[in-house]
């Protein structure tokens, strides 16, 4: 568990937020990782396909080992995890990955009303560091929380539960973002609500139970987002 930034805004807004905080997904809601790890795997795996990289979720570790019983893969599932490490890792040393200006607009709408915010991410330590930063996220009333050891899918409902905890908040009124299926299923076992920001590989999951799903944040208010989700207590 890492905190990367913890800094103080006083809200402008009329009224006292609820012990809330707005929990999000560091690498699919912040970041889209994801296309990143595809062309880093179809170029290890001639003819991989969209829909069958599309299948297979969780973090990297998980995930490479899911394309190697899927495929029936040569060699070992940790030399192909590696290299999908290694391609975020370069592709954020080059500055071609960076936060989601849809997300940024809300991280600093909740800002203004005094919510703190923390990202989670599966990633290991030293690239989850490298992640956060390349997010500009450091100095800013957010937290990260890493979790590279999760061995089966992250996040999971404790990981919610967790980063919610140490920010001392009542998981029912945090507002988690996730960007599959099963992240937002566990946010909704640990009793937060949600919000599915889907992406070219997971728009097909099922997100029953979300309470909005955000297919393009240019058709989201973050004000409108947070006094939905986030009323303010008078």
């Amino acid at each position: 568990m890492t905190t990367a930034a913890e800094a103080k805004s006083p809200s402008s807004r009329a009224g006292t937020p609820p012990p809330a905080a707005l929990l999000f997904e560091l690498e699919g809601v912040a970041l889209p990782v994801r296309p990143v790890l595809f062309d880093a795997a179809r170029a290890r795996i001639p003819g991989l396909t969209q829909a069958q990289f599309a299948r297979c979720n969780g973090p990297i570790s998980t995930l490479s080992a899911q394309l190697h019983q899927a495929l029936r893969l040569q060699g070992a599932d940790g030399d192909l995890a590696a290299a999908l490490n290694g391609a975020v890792s370069d592709r954020l040393a080059a500055k071609k990955l960076s936060l989601s200006n849809g997300l940024d607009k809300l991280l600093k709408a909740a800002a203004q009303r005094g919510i703190p915010a923390a990202a989670l991410s599966g990633l290991p330590e030293s690239l989850a560091q490298a992640a956060f930063a390349a997010c500009g996220l450091e100095g800013r009333d957010i937290q990260l929380f890493v979790f590279s050891d999760e061995d089966k899918s992250f996040p999971r409902a404790d990981a919610w539960l967790k980063a919610a905890k140490h920010l001392g908040k009542t998981p029912r009124f945090c507002v988690a973002l996730g960007s599959s299926q099963s992240a937002c299923k566990t946010a909704l076992s640990a009793g937060m609500r949600t919000v599915a920001a889907p992406d070219a590989f997971t728009g097909h999951q099922d997100f029953g139970g979300a309470d909005l799903i955000v297919d393009s944040w240019d058709d989201v208010s973050a004000s409108g987002l947070l006094d939905d989700l986030i009323p303010m207590l008078h």
